[in-house]
């Protein structure tokens, strides 16, 4: 291929996201030795190259991805590597978390792309070096293209986004075999149904599909995939469906066997009713901002679908409010549950017989509401979202649920881990910035050690757990106060 068709191939996957370089090329460079390095830059010779005078990449050193540390002046022959340890290498210099895994147990940050944006964000910072890769020669651009056509995201914030998606369309039907690469997918849902159309059908073997809607207010009233639907390979789906009917929704979900996490958004209800629906390789639900489309539309899938597997559940909305929409045995089976609205009307805590992990978002009244609700005496791991309440002197009341809580053998028996969801971004973020004067400082830092303490007394766990990481992941309170105080 020429370097033309290259570049023109590539342009469908172009962004300007160049700034987060430098940290991935850091990560590669500790699994690769230098000499290797300096190729990748400089272009490989030897047994695979092109030729007795190899292409060399001309650098623009105004260009962050084409910036190298300064030792980098070696033009020794790459090693005799194998295609699958080069492979293995790419994959873990641009490594994306969460990528093309579904093996995840509850609904964690970068799961799901409909309404968040950390696998977009990660998808941006990666790109660049993996075209950078593909382009250094042949051998790597065939070694590669794997990685670099793992993933495609439409992207709402990206300069000529339009373009990305057209070009991206165009790329696939002229070159369909690279569609065979494509694991993850997101698009617009309110975009032009047939090129959509034209992207899902190339990419057979997708695991992960996103819908994404570019504006929550325009209208789209009949169903934005095509009558094959999205392929079986689906393992995990996440759209927004607002404006969609509920039977529409039955339909694709009924096409998805292997379906295992679920995420729909502005799911309505209907006049008619629905027919029944299993889903039986379903492990994760979330379910976002349900409400019914009018009085006479009290039809809904949630009170008819079948998730004989089902373990983990988020849900909100006021159709979550109704009494028990899902029936009993979706309860009981629940290892890890997060309500982010009212708890369903009728809810006890003889229903949860698996809970192992629950997640609350905490007002000022703190646990009291949830005592009668959930069995707290089963619970593993409690994860708390603290209260969001404005002003730099009004975070006592956002540690008081936490302070609350049943710490005591008899109420807890089996808690190993608490988890803190602070907001504005954590808790030396909130530090850092919103606490004024030392004095205040120092009475926050009291107050969490005092905290900190006790749950160290019962043999807790207690970390936070920053939403805004697209890793997941936590770090204890103990280490995050350390930190706090050498600032």
């Amino acid at each position: 291929m020429s370097d033309f068709g290259v570049e023109h191939e590539l342009s469908a996957l172009a962004t300007g996201a160049q700034s987060s370089f430098s940290i991935y090329w850091t990560r590669f460079a500790r699994l690769v030795p230098q000499p290797t390095l300096d190729l990748l830059v400089l272009g490989e010779t030897g047994r695979n190259s092109h030729g007795p005078n190899p292409p060399v990449c001309s650098l623009d050193r105004t260009n962050p991805a084409n910036i190298m540390s300064a030792q980098i002046t070696s033009s020794s022959p790459l090693p005799e590597l194998p295609s699958e340890i080069w492979l293995n290498i790419f994959r873990i210099a641009t490594f994306i978390p969460r990528e093309t895994d579904v093996s995840a147990t509850t609904v964690e940050p970068g799961l799901f792309c409909s309404y968040d944006e950390y696998q977009a964000d990660a998808f941006e910072a990666v790109l660049p070096l993996r075209r950078s890769i593909v382009l250094v020669s042949r051998r790597f651009y065939q070694i590669g293209t794997v990685v670099l056509y793992t993933t495609f995201h439409v992207a709402t914030f990206v300069k000529n986004s339009h373009r990305r998606v057209s070009l991206f369309s165009d790329l696939l039907v002229s070159r369909p075999e690279l569609g065979q690469f494509i694991r993850r997918l997101s698009l617009w849902s309110d975009w032009d149904e047939e090129e959509n159309d034209r992207i899902i059908n190339r990419c057979p073997n997708m695991i992960i599909f996103s819908s994404r809607r570019r504006d929550r207010d325009r209208l789209c009233f009949g169903p934005w995939w095509r009558g094959g639907g999205l392929p079986k390979t689906v393992r995990s789906f996440d759209a927004n469906v607002r404006h969609l009917s509920p039977s529409s929704v039955v339909k694709l979900l009924e096409t998805l066997p292997h379906l295992e996490i679920l995420h729909l958004w502005d799911l309505e209800t209907d006049v008619v009713p629905l027919p029944p629906i299993c889903l039986p390789a379903l492990r994760i639900l979330s379910v976002q901002r349900t409400y019914a489309r009018d009085d006479k539309s009290t039809k809904c899938i949630l009170s008819t679908i079948q998730l004989p597997r089902l373990t983990a559940l988020v849900s909100s909305g006021e159709l979550i409010g109704k009494p028990l929409v899902f029936p009993p045995a979706v309860w009981q089976g629940l290892e890890y549950y997060k309500p982010e609205d009212e708890l369903p009307i009728g809810l006890r805590s003889d229903y949860f017989r698996n809970l192992r992990h629950l997640h609350l978002i905490l007002s000022s009244e703190g646990l009291e509401t949830y005592l009668e609700c959930f069995p707290f005496h089963q619970l593993e791991c409690l994860t708390l979202s603290a209260p969001t309440i404005n002003g730099s002197d009004k975070w006592k009341p956002m540690v008081k649920p936490v302070v609350g809580l049943p710490l005591n053998v008899t109420a807890m028996p089996k808690l190993k881990l608490v988890q803190l969801v602070w907001p504005y971004d954590g808790i030396y973020m909130y530090y850092c910035l919103r606490l004024n004067g030392g004095e205040e400082k120092d009475r926050f830092i009291r107050y969490f050690d005092t905290l900190t303490v006790k749950f160290e007394q019962r043999g807790v766990l207690f970390v936070e757990t920053n939403n805004r990481e697209i890793c997941p992941g936590f770090q204890p309170i103990r280490d995050v106060l350390n930190v706090c105080k050498q600032s």
